[in-house]
């Protein structure tokens, strides 16, 4: 069920989808596109708490079950983890088969890590632990406070890569490659089996290639629970990243919310916005609005531009991509869905106001196609990727590099992609010159007297001062 769009005008419309003036749509409407699809957790969450409580207390027996019930594959205890010689059957499966695929991987993984290898060298002092000194005005002395910070990878962290009609082996490079590149030793890649009882071959080299040191057969809540908690067969993991369905964002959100482990963040369906002007092409356009919306029939696509023309000529390129069939419900396919329930095809009176409506919307995915992206660029302050020029399509973020597994529904509002930071502790470090113990005695008494712990905290710094 979708919320609730709004009236759309009359006039020009593909199944839908309708050229609207955004000086002129009403505010619930507005309220609708920015809304997108709402991945309701609520609707789950009852079955997603039961399923993560089995498998944290019966683990293997619960996670096996589970994948009976909800993936229709029956395997034994031993199945649950995938073998190296699986991967190295699988390798030779997939080179029989298709013999680009394995050298394109191995393309895609050396512009990831060289990406995300670049991204180390640009955190100053990289892996390495840090050392300042501070101290305050006010401080009658020359001795500082030595403050730090020591910088060190996640031990082990899991990795899900969904399953279903797309093989998203990309997912898998994406997701294992910066967690590499940040010096985490142990990666257990979670994937759904098939009705045939194994992952695609396809996903497992992809992962194999990237570095991945485990992969288990499982999917949905009951993949989260087990790298949560860990089974007899699962290790535990300290951290679970990678997109899925309501039903893995729904535990994923869970088993943080109650300290099992750290996530990413729950990623939700692709969106995209487009800002452009009357300089844009058309059918780059319209192709980068079905590319996204095919994805899922709840991805959001928007195009927001100041040319009319440029509006009308999206909106025709789509309804030809379509043939005007009149297919209705589950006929019609998915892009033509998403479209139909969550794309918008907006003309702003300004650049500036097209750039403050992408900034409300927090896309995923941002792209500029203007005479001059670099100069719009700077007033970009809500976006996962940003996509400059006619010739950057959110595809090869998709499957090149920087990353793909980007922040939705409006959470580039105060998040990022994934990164090497993303796999990266930092606890910070004090040392306390004994000469300066009189000074900050003074001041720990006042602050500790007001908050009523001074008899514990004051006197634990008094003690040292005398």
């Amino acid at each position: 069920m979708s919320p609730s769009r709004g009236k759309k005008p009359k006039g020009s419309s593909a199944d839908g989808l309708a050229v609207e003036m955004l000086s002129a749509i009403s505010s619930r409407r507005m309220a609708a596109i920015i809304a997108r699809s709402s991945a309701r957790f609520q609707e789950v969450e009852p079955v997603v708490r039961r399923v993560i409580d089995e498998v944290r207390s019966k683990g293997d027996s619960a996670l096996l079950l589970y994948t009976r019930l909800f993936d229709k594959v029956s395997l034994s205890k031993r199945r649950i983890l995938v073998t190296p010689r699986d991967i190295s059957a699988a390798r030779r499966l997939v080179s029989r088969r298709e013999p680009a695929l394995i050298p394109a991987i191995r393309q895609s993984l050396e512009c990831i890590r060289g990406y995300h290898i670049a991204e180390l060298s640009q955190l100053k002092s990289g892996l390495k632990p840090w050392q300042r000194t501070v101290s305050s005005r006010r401080w009658k002395t020359s001795a500082k406070l030595k403050v730090g910070q020591i910088r060190s990878p996640i031990e082990r962290i899991g990795v899900y890569v969904p399953g279903g009609n797309a093989i998203l082996l990309t997912t898998a490079l994406m997701a294992v490659t910066p967690a590499r590149v940040a010096g985490v030793k142990e990666i257990i890649v979670a994937s759904p089996p098939s009705r045939n009882g194994d992952i695609d071959p396809r996903i497992l080299v992809a992962a194999d290639l990237a570095g991945a040191t485990g992969i288990i057969r499982a999917g949905g809540a009951q993949a989260i629970a087990a790298m949560a908690y860990g089974t007899d067969s699962v290790p535990r993991v300290h951290k679970i990243v990678g997109p899925g369905n309501v039903f893995v964002a729904a535990a994923k959100a869970h088993v943080a919310g109650m300290g099992a482990c750290a996530i990413d963040l729950p990623a939700g369906p692709s969106e995209i916005v487009i800002i452009a002007d009357g300089s844009a092409n058309a059918d780059y356009i319209a192709r980068d609005m079905l590319s996204q919306s095919e994805h899922d029939p709840d991805a959001s696509a928007v195009l927001v531009t100041t040319s009319r023309r440029i509006a009308d000529a999206v909106l025709k390129r789509i309804r030809a991509e379509f043939g005007q069939s009149g297919k209705r419900g589950a006929q019609r396919s998915t892009a033509e869905r998403a479209l139909a329930g969550y794309g918008a095809i907006l003309v702003a009176d300004t650049i500036k106001e097209a750039v403050q409506f992408a900034n409300d919307f927090a896309p995923e995915h941002l792209e500029i196609m203007t005479k001059n992206p670099k100069q719009i660029l700077r007033s970009v302050r809500n976006a996962g990727g940003i996509f400059l020029g006619n010739y950057s399509p959110v595809a090869v973020g998709d499957y090149v590099c920087p990353n793909h597994i980007l922040p939705t529904g409006g959470a580039a509002r105060f998040t990022s992609g994934l990164s090497v930071d993303t796999f990266l502790k930092k606890p910070s470090t004090l040392e306390v010159p004994k000469a300066l113990m009189p000074t900050l005695n003074k001041l720990i008494s006042v602050l500790s007297k007001a908050e009523g712990l001074y008899e514990q905290h004051g006197k634990s710094v008094e003690v040292r001062a005398r």
